[in-house]
């Protein structure tokens, strides 16, 4: 282990807060916006949003508990590389397992199977929590992220494909999809950005309670309201601006000035 990881460990945490801060107050998602690519991208039905859940949270699962057992006596320049090809050992097997038994699946997942091995979400747990804490703690902490993960992927696929589609679980719900929009990855970006607001609403809420003596609980490690209010603008507005970008081809970080020709905006837009 390193002299810098030594020196910054992670707060101790009870299994409690462990579990609440994955499912809840630091959901990966809706609240720090990590490992989002699949879930706008491929979760369009609620079979394949499952099956994506499982195998992220059998990644999630079994890499921290290699990096806590094993990868905090390596330096932190070369662990990053290690989770990659730890992970992609992993992905192999599974893909080929897909491939063979649900073709079909396979078709829809195949080619973001491999990126599963560099999923943020993985290697942000690893190297933040993993390596600074138990094995107990670290399989724990990969639990509760891959239920607070899992349930967001059922839920945008559930979304998405029973709007978007008119399905559920691959049966006819409706003859004509209601927002056939919504099935597109643009539409993931929109429900992921409405349930993000939804979650920090909650998080508001309970932290006024908290403030105001409602609520006697105050062990959790939880957000203020000025944190909330500063960070929901990043998460929910960032990843409808991300999405709007993407699709129309505008810098998703630009701010054009009112009145700027179009052909001049990208050299009149600011920074957020």
């Amino acid at each position: 282990m390193t002299q810098r990881d030594k020196a910054a460990p992670e707060k101790e945490l009870t299994y409690l807060q462990i579990f609440r801060q994955g499912l809840f107050s630091r959901n990966p998602v809706l609240v720090q916006a990590i490992g989002i690519c699949p879930i706008a991208a491929v979760a369009s039905s609620t079979k394949v949003a499952i099956i994506l859940a499982a195998i992220s949270g059998a990644l999630l699962i079994f890499g921290e508990v290699i990096a806590s057992a094993l990868y905090k006596y390596i330096p932190r320049w070369l662990r990053v590389g290690i989770y990659a090809v730890t992970f992609m050992a992993a992905v192999i097997p599974i893909s080929l397992a897909i491939d063979k038994y649900m073709p079909n699946i396979y078709i829809s997942i195949g080619v973001f199977l491999p990126l599963m091995a560099v999923n943020s979400l993985l290697i942000y747990r690893c190297d933040g929590f993993a390596v600074k804490n138990r094995v107990r703690k670290s399989l724990a902490d990969a639990i509760s992220y891959s239920i607070g993960y899992a349930v967001v992927l059922v839920a945008v696929g559930a979304i998405r494909e029973l709007l978007g589609k008119g399905m559920f679980w691959e049966l006819p719900v409706t003859a004509t999809p209601p927002v056939p929009a919504i099935d597109t990855p643009f539409g993931g970006f929109l429900v992921l950005a409405f349930m993000s607001a939804f979650l920090w609403c909650l998080l508001y809420r309970r932290d006024r309670a908290r403030r105001s003596g409602e609520l006697e609980d105050a062990s959790d490690e939880e957000l203020n309201e000025e944190e909330i209010l500063s960070r929901v603008k990043k998460v929910s507005a960032g990843i409808v601006e991300t999405a709007v970008g993407a699709s129309s081809g505008i810098e998703p970080n630009a701010k054009p000035d009112e009145g700027t020709p179009p052909d001049r905006r990208e050299k009149g837009g600011e920074d957020r």
